[in-house]
């Protein structure tokens, strides 16, 4: 008799266990078909080349909104101690941004809000990036004795993941957007460089002058010029700005413009130099810049 009744729990424990395996299955099945259909519905919401990180964010909000069916939401990002919520103007947020930002919590947590008389249950999932939390996507119930259910649970895990990709998405967007005007402000930088630098050395009667210049990278702090006076005088410059890229760049401009201005006006060299090192001895200074120049006169009659 007792094996008989053995055999009896045995049967109905492995039921209940097959029965809670199919359920699991079940579960994660419904969970990845919603997030293959939000695969599917993200590029109609959304364009991460044109939009700001909240304006990314706002389909994944709208979506675990409707498949919980809550009223309340939001997605809060650490970094930039930014918001986004569901209605936009929830009063909250204070109270709920130095919570977030003292919890760092890599799994689901709830939280409940209490504000005169008004309570609100909060069930939140971290997004996380690079085994980095980077923010938290949350829904609130008014009814502060609901109990999510592990299918709520872990639709709102597949959306924090979602959130993440996309705020990765987002940010290299953004990091492409950066390089790619960089890039540009190097080719303006680089173009103008290049365009004050003498196309071809000057013709002097008794002197052969030839002069070649190529910066390090695509602009640098060298530059040369060069100009003749009515009697006939060869003044030329060169001058070389500590460091590379753009800051050297610019500097290596402004000193060219002033000692190419000063010897259009006809300014001895030697005032030349002094009323540069005046004039941007302070500036280069505060920029760590350090510059080297050089005037030399010529006039080909006397030597």
């Amino acid at each position: 008799m007792n094996n008989i009744q053995q055999v009896t729990v045995d049967q109905t424990i492995e039921d209940y266990e097959k029965q809670i395996a199919a359920l699991e299955q079940n579960l994660d099945e419904m969970t990845i078909a919603l997030t293959h259909a939000w695969n599917q519905l993200v590029p109609f919401l959304q364009d991460t080349s044109e939009t700001d990180t909240s304006q990314g964010l706002e389909p994944i909000l709208q979506a675990v909104l409707a498949a919980i069916d809550v009223p309340l939401g939001g997605i809060y990002l650490l970094r930039d101690r930014e918001w986004l919520t569901s209605p936009p103007d929830l009063p909250q947020r204070n109270v709920l941004s130095a919570y977030l930002n003292e919890v760092r919590s890599h799994t689901l947590f709830t939280w409940r809000y209490y504000d005169e008389g008004k309570a609100e249950l909060w069930l939140f999932s971290p997004i996380i990036t690079n085994d980095e939390i980077i923010g938290y996507i949350g829904i609130a119930s008014e009814d502060i004795q609901r109990q999510f259910a592990e299918a709520e649970r872990r639709i709102l895990i597949r959306m924090a993941e979602r959130a993440a990709g996309q705020i990765g998405a987002i940010q290299l967007a953004e990091m492409r957007q950066r390089e790619a005007a960089a890039r540009r402000e190097l080719e303006i930088a680089s173009h103008i460089q290049r365009s004050i630098q003498p196309k071809a050395a000057p013709s002097v009667p008794s002197l052969d002058v030839a002069f070649y210049w190529e910066p390090a990278r695509q602009v640098g702090g060298d530059a040369c010029g060069w100009f003749i006076q009515p009697d006939g005088t060869l003044n030329w410059f060169i001058l070389d700005v500590s460091g590379k890229g753009l800051p050297a760049a610019l500097a290596a401009v402004s000193l060219y413009t002033a000692f190419r201005m000063g010897l259009r006006l006809g300014q001895a060299p030697d005032a030349i130099l002094r009323l540069a090192n005046e004039e941007f001895y302070q500036a280069f200074t505060d920029s760590n810049l350090m510059a080297t120049a050089a005037i030399f006169s010529l006039n080909p009659q006397t030597g």
